[in-house]
């Protein structure tokens, strides 16, 4: 299928879809898709629906409860839209529950290793859930509190919505080194093929090439590493001879490679500790990973000598620069994360059920808490109302309670109420 995407018959947004979860609460519409398949709601419907479909297979009765993880960093019309995705789970609306993915990662990782975690972090401890997977790229903040019985993460804060992910940097090997490797195979010049042909003709063919190579390098660079070996002169090769379909004609790569001076030439910018805008090209949307880290650091009024540890979660960490420009950022904290690839893929699905499975039996492991400050802004100023990382009024026994000021016939008062996170964003 991945083969077949970007040849004749097989057209983005038109019958083949991709990262639709970085389009999902948008006013978005996938208007060349037949109907049912228009909106990334409509999309990530189909998707819960086959994955849920699966556990009729063994003859296992239906879930009563069911989890579904997202970006912790997911605005309301995003985490609206997943819900509606997931209607269909459940006749029972309460039966469907939300779960942000560092709190899942994080869940898995206190399941699995809960002595090594406490013993790195220790009581009070800050803990950086460093989400970098596919498409987001996403940043929460803990403090480890045991003070009420077990130990438990205490969100601090989280970032901003940030689409960044392994997708923009496989894209940033297609435009900037397989594509101009293409046209120099050809003797062609760089107009030869337009944003169009470029964007839905050799992106999506060139995509699964990419990233093998990708992972390819990466994999022989922890080799090396390991070995103790030198890896600035480490390059890997695809072999064979790839044909590239525009139109009715055909284009070949033979034997493409990828070298680590090329992929560290690439990343720069997707590793920027000092992030300035978003160094996006018309092909491809370049921004750091510490855009995110900064801002979420920056909600939890931490720096970065406060943090203790820092999990990795997310495909996307398994890149060796990624993990070494978080060491460097954070030289005194410890870097956990998953042994392995597929140990690492599964966290957040693991995450999840544990989570599933606490709710059936009637207690939560993570309460529904506020990611940032809320208020209300008065002519005095900002009013906090509920404090980040505090249980959401509705989850919590003390209720907040507003009197409005005295009104009378002849002295109306003219009340206008705003509701304001972090003291800036309604």
């Amino acid at each position: 299928a991945r083969r077949m995407v970007g040849r004749k018959g097989y057209t983005p947004e038109r019958n083949v879809f991709r990262e639709s979860k970085n389009d999902i609460g948008l006013r978005y519409t996938y208007w060349k898709a037949p109907d049912g398949f228009r909106s990334a709601t409509e999309i990530a419907s189909h998707l819960i629906g086959h994955l849920a479909s699966n556990e009729h297979l063994d003859g296992h009765e239906a879930a009563h409860q069911w989890v579904v993880t997202v970006p912790a960093s997911f605005q309301g019309p995003q985490r609206s839209a997943t819900l509606a995705a997931a209607s269909s789970l459940s006749p029972d609306p309460d039966a469907v529950k939300l779960l942000e993915e560092p709190y899942a990662a994080f869940l898995d990782l206190l399941h699995r290793h809960p002595a090594s975690l406490v013993e790195q972090v220790g009581e009070g401890g800050n803990v950086l859930v460093f989400d970098f997977g596919g498409g987001t790229c996403d940043v929460a903040i803990f403090a480890l509190d045991s003070r009420d019985g077990p130990m438990q993460p205490r969100l601090r804060a989280t970032s901003r919505y940030s689409r960044i992910g392994g997708g923009d940097i496989d894209r940033a090997i297609v435009h900037e080194h397989l594509v101009p490797m293409l046209l120099e195979r050809h003797e062609l010049s760089a107009s030869s093929f337009g944003w169009q042909v470029r964007r839905r003709a050799l992106e999506p063919q060139l995509l699964p090439l990419a990233e093998r190579l990708k992972i390819a390098l990466c994999r022989k660079l922890e080799e090396r590493h390991t070995a103790g070996e030198v890896t600035q002169d480490v390059e890997v090769m695809a072999a064979g001879e790839y044909e590239i379909v525009v139109d009715d004609s055909s284009y070949f790569l033979e034997n493409p490679t990828l070298s680590v001076a090329d992929f560290e030439e690439l990343l720069s910018g997707f590793l920027d500790p000092n992030p300035a805008p978003d160094d996006n090209s018309e092909y491809v949307q370049r921004g750091s990973i510490f855009s995110p880290i900064l801002h979420a650091l920056a909600r939890a009024r931490l720096e970065a000598d406060d943090i203790n540890a820092v999990v990795m979660a997310g495909s996307s960490t398994m890149i060796p620069q990624v993990r070494a420009a978080l060491r460097r950022y954070f030289p005194d904290a410890a870097l956990i994360g998953w042994r392995d690839a597929a140990e690492l893929q599964g966290a957040i699905a693991r995450g999840a059920a544990l989570q599933a499975l606490a709710l059936a039996s009637g207690h939560a492991l993570i309460e529904p808490v506020c990611s940032g400050e809320l208020g209300i802004q008065t002519r005095q100023g900002m009013l906090p109302l509920v404090a980040a990382g505090s249980l959401v009024p509705s989850a919590n026994a003390a209720p907040v309670i507003l009197q409005a000021p005295a009104d009378s016939l002849d002295l109306p008062v003219e009340l206008a109420v705003e509701v304001v996170t972090d003291a800036n964003r309604t």
